[in-house]
């Protein structure tokens, strides 16, 4: 058994036009609140979906363009939906998705921060005058950006999303190379073994199949170095 994966997916589907409640502002098929009023980081995360829904809460942003668009929308200081409430230094946006550093992974930190070692500064902030993020203490209180949770693509031939991408879990018992062909020619020629070294995918590639899955790892040009689509180390 094997699992393939690709970064190409299907766009989320965008919202109808004007469809957003009041005075919200449609981006990237998102409706957006921009609140004047002022709260804690966790008060203003509670107002967002007592005031618009669940499925609504402080903003997460997952690329340089959302960023801006939250950026032009206020020039006042703002409250993010990112905090750092699982353990020192792992950042997770309300969605719960990791915001750590990545080869695909957003983030727009200012130079000094995060703040290392800080038990005090634990959620994250967008200065006045600046589209960078700030760590701040939670309980001070900042207008906030309100919105609605990303709707996740729809993989293609039966795919799972997960994290930016689509993943297959296939039947066939094959050798790594002819596991790797099976993969393009199955899913799409961007499309291989999957490749893991975040122990968060591990464990959703373990809920997705099970028993032992082929990973995109060999170490066929160097007996004991192992190899997937980067070097490890």
């Amino acid at each position: 058994m094997l699992i393939c994966w690709s970064l190409s997916c299907c766009p989320a589907t965008s919202v109808p036009r004007h469809r957003c409640r009041g005075d919200g502002r449609e981006h990237d098929g998102r409706c957006f609140w921009f609140m004047q009023t002022k709260a804690s980081w966790a008060d203003a995360n509670v107002m967002c979906s007592r005031l618009f829904g669940d499925h609504v809460t402080l903003t997460t942003i997952k690329d340089a363009i959302t960023n801006t668009f939250v950026r032009l929308g206020s020039d006042s200081t703002l409250w993010i939906g990112l905090h750092e409430a699982h353990g020192e230094g792992e950042w997770r946006w309300v969605d719960h998705s990791l915001a750590s550093t990545g080869p695909h992974v957003y983030s727009n930190w200012e130079a000094s921060a995060p703040t290392p070692d800080s038990t005090l500064k634990n959620c994250a902030a967008m200065y006045r005058g600046s589209d960078q993020w700030r760590d701040v203490g939670c309980k001070k209180k900042y207008r906030f950006v309100c919105s609605e949770l990303p709707s996740a693509p729809v993989c293609p031939n039966g795919g799972t999303y997960f994290r930016d991408r689509c993943y297959w879990a296939a039947e066939p018992s094959l050798p790594f190379n002819a596991a790797e062909e099976y993969c393009w020619e199955h899913f799409g020629p961007d499309t291989h073994i999957t490749t893991s070294k975040d122990a968060e995918v591990n464990l959703f590639l373990s809920r997705l199949v099970y028993p032992g899955i082929w990973l995109g790892l060999h170490d066929r040009h160097s007996e004991g170095v192992w190899n997937g689509l980067t070097v490890l180390h």
